[in-house]
């Protein structure tokens, strides 16, 4: 059975790409949606999907202060 994507955060450009990197970097796949190429800056909500499968893991990157630095969350 193929596992099915599912939401793991919104977030916005700069936290999506931060978090996919981290996420790859981890062996998990992740796929950013509602990205428009044209101004990718000015969406505000960005989902990030994973694999069904991944979630217990990569609920504990996220919940993981690691993954971003307080900096950009300014």
């Amino acid at each position: 059975m193929e596992d099915k994507l599912e939401t793991l955060a919104f977030l916005n450009y700069a936290k999506a790409k931060i978090l996919n990197n981290v996420l790859k970097a981890e062996g998990i796949e992740s796929v950013i949606h509602n990205l428009t190429l044209i101004h990718p800056v000015i969406s505000s909500a960005l989902r990030l999907g994973i694999k069904d499968s991944d979630f217990p893991h990569a609920i504990q990157i996220l919940t993981s202060s690691k993954w971003i630095h307080e900096n950009i969350i300014k």
